[in-house]
């Protein structure tokens, strides 16, 4: 692994991240861990270490809350071509049938992304908000990747269950499986164990301006051990677009319940939501959660299966799962800290991919 290590700590030394952790499982079975770099800068330089929890961001699309609506699918307790209109009836026209499908892969034509917390702080308002938020597209013929249509699918979930997703989220992974992470909401003992983000909230506030004209509220000092996203933190933690915070083993270990050879918990016909393509009209395609290999252009790297999906989080981490070879591979870096770091960290990702793949080079 003298390659990859050397790749990662020349990203490290060039400033593009400032600390990473990585995991490999194989088989069910870890078979690669690697820590480097800084976890905070400020207020003081802290090392990673393998059990440092990164804030997983928009991972925790995926592995919470695409997760959750799976099961409450399996369990008929919600249909996947449930409109819009069944949870909430006073809509406008063109938003009735918009369904739990199309919010879970991206094609709903909800905008990607909006302050909602300069309108409201609670999460009842922001769905309002979102709700009246006019649409970027005719549900159903584009994918438009927004964080807003998971804050809806977290509305709809807490309805059809009578419970907030975090305590779902417990019950049906945390608990089953005795883990401890990854988690909603550390405590503030474990702040120091955790990956620090952004000083204030400066990226934010460009965004609202640029694209809203609108000021919104000012977050001071580091961001450490709470959520980044700003939704999600006045939201009291997540506003089922992120919140969750993970260690790379940790998001190997939750993976694996996606792979059909190691999943422990739900069925193999919930599994296929995973790994098909809900999105045909698309060149991105879309499963349930998950951005799919057979997008175009190629998101990951060409040595992986046509089988293999992924996800990424805006702070730098990602999720990648090859079922063909039974691995999942767990890149948590951090771009984000102390301040916003352009490009994204694909490029980083992809080569570590090459690296890995095919399994023979591991």
């Amino acid at each position: 692994m003298n390659r990859l290590t050397r790749f990662f700590t020349q990203k490290v030394e060039e400033g593009r991240i400032c600390g990473y952790s990585l995991a490999l499982y194989k088989k069910g079975q870890p078979e690669l861990l690697l820590a480097d770099g800084h976890r905070t800068l400020e207020p003081e330089p802290l090392p990673v270490l393998p059990e440092t929890l990164f804030d997983l961001a928009s991972l925790t699309k995926p592995l919470a809350t695409a997760y959750v609506a799976a099961w409450a699918v399996q369990e008929g307790l919600i249909s996947l071509t449930t409109p819009l209109s069944a949870f909430f009836p006073a809509l406008e026209e063109e938003k009735k049938r918009i369904t739990l499908l199309q919010l879970l892969c991206h094609s709903s034509g909800v905008t990607p992304w909006k302050p909602l917390y300069a309108w409201t702080k609670e999460f009842p308002g922001m769905v309002e908000e979102t709700l009246r938020t006019p649409l970027d597209a005719i549900p159903g013929t584009q994918v438009f990747y927004s964080c807003l249509n998971y804050i809806l699918v977290k509305a709809i979930l807490e309805k059809v269950t009578q419970k907030n997703l975090p305590e779902l989220f417990k019950h049906l992974f945390l608990d089953r499986l005795n883990l401890t992470e990854p988690l909603f909401c550390p405590p503030q003992e474990l702040q120091r164990r955790t990956s620090a983000t952004e000083r204030g909230n400066l990226y934010e506030q460009g965004l609202a301006m640029t694209l809203y004209k609108r000021e919104i509220p000012k977050r001071e000092g580091i961001t450490w051990g709470v959520v980044h996203d700003g939704n999600s933190y006045f939201a009291g933690g997540t506003a089922g677009n992120s919140g969750l915070f993970g260690s790379a083993e940790g998001v190997c270990r939750l993976g694996l319940e996606f792979l059909p050879s190691t999943a422990t918990l739900l069925k193999p016909e919930t599994l296929r939501l995973f790994t098909t393509n809900f999105t045909p009209f698309s060149k991105v395609h879309r499963s349930v959660g998950f951005i799919l290999k057979s997008s175009q252009p190629v998101p990951l790297s060409p040595e992986l299966p046509p089988t293999s999906f992924f996800h990424l989080g805006f702070t730098g981490t990602s999720v990648t799962l090859d079922p063909e070879h039974e691995q999942v591979l767990a890149v948590l870096m951090n771009r984000v800290h102390p301040t916003v770091r352009e490009p994204s960290t694909t490029d980083i990702l992809k080569r570590a991919q090459s690296l890995l793949w095919p399994p023979d080079n591991v």
